[in-house]
């Protein structure tokens, strides 16, 4: 068995876990069988496969089962790693065990952090996610020709809620300052041009010429693979977003005499209001320059790599109108390998992370080639 699986039979339990933030399902002798989320961000600690009487006074988890196995609720205080919860304990409707609902005593440090609670939330709903994609694809696969586009869009949208949900993930993890970078030596021109022509048919799609301009000689840095290319596909997305139907999208790279690499991506689009540079460094959660919108979460992010990096983002307007995204990485020497560390699994078989990256921007035409 599944010690951490949520067990059946929790008709009765629901409105408990439906107002509480944390609950316990155990044994009918005090085993925790499942812990829900939560807890564990709150405690730091997974509880399952413990004993109540490891965590809990022995006279408290004497009497709690005692109580719940006579079919009484029993409610309680406890404090674990230092924060207090008020508890009610009540038996299974099936009274194979025991269940409790644990509600944090009103203080800041027993409540879920916003980045905790974020990185949860965005891996419950990668887990939906997990179980909703293959019979996405199963139903496009087997959908009748007028079925197809129906199929696709909703497959589509799919993608998107995955991309949504990695982009929360990512930020909670910046914002719990448990962001790790793998890095390994990458030449950017070459990375660059295989990441570019890849592109190119989605900016075809949306009738968007795409230039490119590489140095002649390879661009080394030390750098996140992974990483920066969500960045560069973040600021395509938004070049591509920001023009509609025609328009272009340029590209270029540059190495400094100090090593240091420059990525700038301009469009023909609506441009900024208002003056020249505008430093996304400077500040997490700021809004879309542009009042079109769609930079959102992407350009959170993108900003939030770029700065783990140890550089810089900025936002400027471009000579001839349209935006222009600057982005500068370090040669990056000072990297220790063995102190690096992969950062999240891959999407999952069969989906194709390119697809997910450009989703925004993807139409439904693409899926039903």
């Amino acid at each position: 068995m599944n010690e951490n699986k949520e067990p059946a039979g929790l008709t009765a339990f629901r409105e408990h876990i439906l107002t509480a933030e944390a609950y316990l399902l155990c044994t009918p002798s005090g085993r925790v069988r499942y812990a829900s989320g939560p807890l564990k961000l709150m405690i730091e600690e997974d509880l399952s496969g413990r004993n109540l009487n490891d965590f809990l006074e022995d006279a408290t988890a004497a009497r709690l089962i005692a109580e719940t196995l006579a079919g009484n609720p029993y409610a309680f205080r406890c404090e674990m790693h230092g924060q207090a919860f008020h508890c009610r304990a009540e038996p299974w409707e099936d009274g194979d065990g025991i269940q409790i609902a644990l509600f944090p005593v009103n203080s800041d440090k027993n409540r879920i952090k916003p980045a905790g609670m974020g990185l949860f939330m965005a891996r419950e709903l990668d887990r939906e996610l997990g179980i909703l994609m293959p019979a996405a694809q199963l139903l496009r696969d087997s959908a009748s020709p007028q079925q197809a586009p129906a199929a696709a869009v909703l497959q589509l949208h799919l993608y998107r809620l995955l991309r949504m949900s990695r982009n929360v993930e990512e930020l909670a993890l910046v914002e719990s300052g448990k962001l790790q970078l793998y890095y390994s030596e990458v030449d950017l021109r070459d990375f660059c041009r295989n990441l570019l022509e890849q592109v190119r048919p989605y900016c075809e799609a949306w009738n968007i010429e795409l230039h490119y301009r590489l140095p002649d000689v390879p661009v080394q840095c030390r750098v996140d693979a992974d990483r920066v290319r969500s960045v560069m596909l973040h600021l395509l997305s938004n070049a591509i977003l920001a023009q509609k139907d025609g328009g272009a999208v340029s590209v270029t790279l540059q190495q400094r005499d100090n090593g240091d690499a420059v990525l700038s991506v301009a469009d023909r689009g609506c441009g900024m209001g208002g003056d020249l540079f505008r430093d996304v460094n400077r500040a997490v959660g700021q809004e879309d320059p542009r009042s079109t919108g769609g930079l959102g979460l992407g350009l959170e992010l993108t900003r939030a790599y770029v700065d783990a990096h140890g550089g810089q983002m900025m936002l400027m307007s471009g000579e001839g109108g349209g935006l222009v995204a600057r982005v500068t990485l370090p040669r990056g020497e000072q990297a220790v390998l063995d102190e690096l560390q992969t950062w999240r699994a891959p999407y999952g078989t069969g989906i194709d992370p390119l697809l997910v990256e450009l989703s925004p921007v993807a139409k439904k035409e693409m899926l039903m080639k």
